[in-house]
């Protein structure tokens, strides 16, 4: 491919920032989540960056926001920063070393310095990096140079973490960017940061609580929060009441219309996430994928029969098993196992799946509206879906892993919906959204807390806040507030 073709798409299509000092305004949203500052920390380090998650969920909007930042607070010539999006046909499809020449034309051209030479840092932005064949190699190369570059690089496939990791352990730091979480919500609409402090406070609590087998330790931390927030209330109800119709995808902020939000969930996003998996994976039956997603949305935290749906659908088991990981790569849908000590009982037993998104889940049942806050069924299922969610990110945040698991339990016709296994100790974590809690409801949180020797249980509900028989008694939204 032509150096000046090369030269001309990095200028005039990825990088303005060369010519004009500073990102387009329209990359750049002035609302900031939680996960933008933990990348920033990021940007000191050696190692590769990457951001990994489901499509239309902001990491572009994260790199520019990371770039536009690098600019202005910290001084950095927009020069040294290079931003690419490697799903460009144009660039990937004309050259045998895309990435190669790409890096080779921008110092040759707009830096004029020898990747062995270069005089000061620069910031290296590869968006959509699965486009890239064999990119793992091709970074691995480029990091063992040891240049002056830093790399941040996105991916929409969770295959991206396993593959990365294994080629380039010790060399890549991940971090997976999901729909927006509880506390991002409350910042956006109170327009600061302020339910941050809070969030890190509870988990810091819940870390210590669990190490310390202490639950007295959290049950402070929760109801010095309740009380500090108990003028806030009202407003809080209201987020949340919103954020269980419409979820977490940030393209869904400011827009009021649920028909809207629907649409806009189910025709662009969820369309072309799939399209994704079908051109990954080369699959010919587009309708499997839907009808599965369809399933798991209707009930959503419910156990799957492989070989019930296989006999209904007329496919074969193993094709079932293998599209509901499609799915699951592409962070529609998440995975929860049976637990045990056991790993073979653990693969035995049957799964429990989850959609990644409230809002993509009540799009497809048709409940993206308000009168799903009227049926206790539906908001049952929303809330410990949305549990599951937090729990699961809460856990990526204890283990500082990106790949944590969590899981279920069920013995004797006892189920506890969440179990947290951290550090050896195990947490269940019961979801019951509703105005009474009957003492029934927590014979299986004690007969696993006595088997597994838990030091407490948490049960979340709609407003019972309660310390009572190493039982913590949470309503959803400090729960959430803690994830």
């Amino acid at each position: 491919m032509d150096e000046q073709e090369i030269l001309r798409v990095l200028t005039n299509e990825f990088n303005l920032h060369w010519e004009s000092g500073e990102t387009p305004k329209s990359r750049v949203k002035d609302f900031r989540r939680r996960d933008f500052f933990a990348l920033l920390d990021q940007l000191k380090s050696e190692k590769i960056t990457s951001i990994i998650g489901p499509r239309r969920v902001g990491k572009t909007t994260i790199m520019f926001q990371l770039i536009d930042h690098l600019i202005k607070e910290i001084g950095v010539n927009p020069k040294r920063i290079l931003y690419v999006s490697m799903d460009n046909d144009y660039l990937i499809k004309n050259s045998e070393e895309p990435l190669k020449d790409i890096i080779e034309v921008y110092l040759k051209y707009v830096l004029k310095e020898s990747p062995s030479k270069l005089q000061d840092k620069i910031y290296v932005f590869l968006d959509e990096i699965q486009y890239l064949s064999d990119w793992q190699k091709k970074m691995k190369s480029w990091f063992d140079y040891k240049y002056s570059i830093k790399f941040v690089v996105s991916g929409s496939s969770s295959m991206l973490i396993q593959k990365g990791a294994t080629y380039l352990v010790g060399r890549m730091h991940e971090r997976v960017i999901l729909p927006l979480e509880f506390v991002d919500m409350l910042n956006y609409h109170s327009k600061d940061r302020e339910y941050n402090e809070i969030a890190m406070n509870l988990r810091n609590s819940l870390r210590l609580a669990i190490s310390k087998k202490n639950p007295d330790i959290l049950w402070k931390a929760i109801n010095d929060v309740s009380y500090d927030l108990v003028k806030k209330e009202h407003e809080i109800g209201l987020t949340l009441q919103n954020f269980m119709i419409k979820g977490g995808y940030p393209e869904l902020l400011g827009i009021e219309d649920y028909s809207a939000c629907s649409s806009e969930l189910k025709d662009t996003i969820l369309s072309k996430s799939i399209l994704d998996i079908v051109e990954r994976y080369k699959l010919r039956n587009i309708g499997v994928l839907r009808y599965l997603f369809t399933i798991i949305a209707a009930k959503s935290g419910g156990k799957v029969t492989y070989t019930g749906i296989s006999q209904n659908l007329g496919v074969e088991r193993p094709t079932i098993i293998s599209h509901l990981d499609y799915l699951e790569d592409a962070f529609l849908i998440s995975k929860s196992n049976f637990y045990s000590k056991s790993v073979v009982k653990r693969a035995r037993k049957e799964k429990k799946y989850y959609v990644s998104d409230t809002g993509m889940r009540n799009s497809i049942v048709g409940m993206m509206n308000e009168s799903l806050l009227k049926d206790s069924a539906e908001l049952g299922i929303v809330a410990e879906t949305l549990v599951f969610d937090h729990t699961k990110r809460l856990r990526f945040f204890l283990s500082e892993r990106q790949t944590a698991e969590t899981f279920y339990w069920s013995d004797n016709g006892n189920e506890i919906d969440i179990i947290l296994d951290y550090g050896g100790i195990s947490i269940p974590i019961e979801v019951k959204f509703r105005d009474r809690i009957d003492p029934t409801h927590s014979k299986a949180m004690f007969d696993f807390m006595k088997k597994y020797k838990s030091p407490f249980g948490i049960m979340v509900t709609k407003n019972h806040l309660e310390l009572k028989d190493k039982i913590l008694y949470i309503p959803l939204r400090l729960y959430l507030m803690m994830c």
